[in-house]
């Protein structure tokens, strides 16, 4: 449990320190187009159970997710994932809501363990995102009371495949800073 404990540590300071370092560059960053995307990467983390030590969970996600210009995001996505210690596998799809780095999804989860046997549930997941990573704690809940439903933290790679997008409008605050100094520059010169 030791263990547990100090890499949840681990990740939840890694994931403040790239929250605050993503915020102090958040206004000098590059604008994402509105439209249409279609994120796909893999998954990482730890599943822990009451009646099984942590192990590791691996697999991939995909997603279809609409981006607006007022840094809302819906969509919907689908994942599957193994984990080693249970020696189980899941598959859940469901939608996923958002606004600017928070977010959550969740929906329909079915599992297979190691005997074979299939069971059926939800699963919830709030995140923060930073763009191509995502940190994320997942709850899976069972309809069958004899599985027992594991507790995940992970990290989610992410890479933004677009659909179809458009430019992004500035907002008036970037477009102020961005003619003044023009304007200024050419009625100098004209002196």
């Amino acid at each position: 449990m030791k263990q547990t404990s100090c890499l949840c540590t681990y990740t939840i300071t890694l994931s403040i320190s790239m929250l605050v370092a993503h915020l102090a560059y958040a206004d000098a960053a590059p604008k994402i187009d509105i439209g249409w995307y279609m994120p796909a990467g893999f998954t990482m983390g730890v599943a822990t159970k009451r009646d099984k030590p942590t192990g590791f969970i691996g697999g991939a996600e995909i997603s279809i997710v609409n981006l607006n210009g007022d840094a809302k995001w819906f969509g919907a996505y689908t994942d599957m994932l193994y984990d080693l210690k249970a020696n189980m596998s899941r598959f859940s799809i469901g939608p996923e809501i958002g606004y600017t780095f928070f977010g959550m999804d969740g929906g329909y989860v079915l599992a297979k363990n190691e005997d074979n046997n299939f069971y059926h549930g939800v699963a919830i997941r709030p995140m923060i995102s930073m763009g191509w990573v995502t940190l994320f704690a997942r709850y899976d809940y069972f309809f069958d009371s004899s599985m027992k439903a594991p507790i995940e933290i992970g990290l989610l790679f992410k890479y933004l495949f677009k659909i179809h997008t458009r430019p992004a409008k500035q907002s008036p605050v970037m477009m102020k800073e961005t003619i003044e100094p023009a304007i200024t520059d050419k009625t100098n010169n004209s002196q």
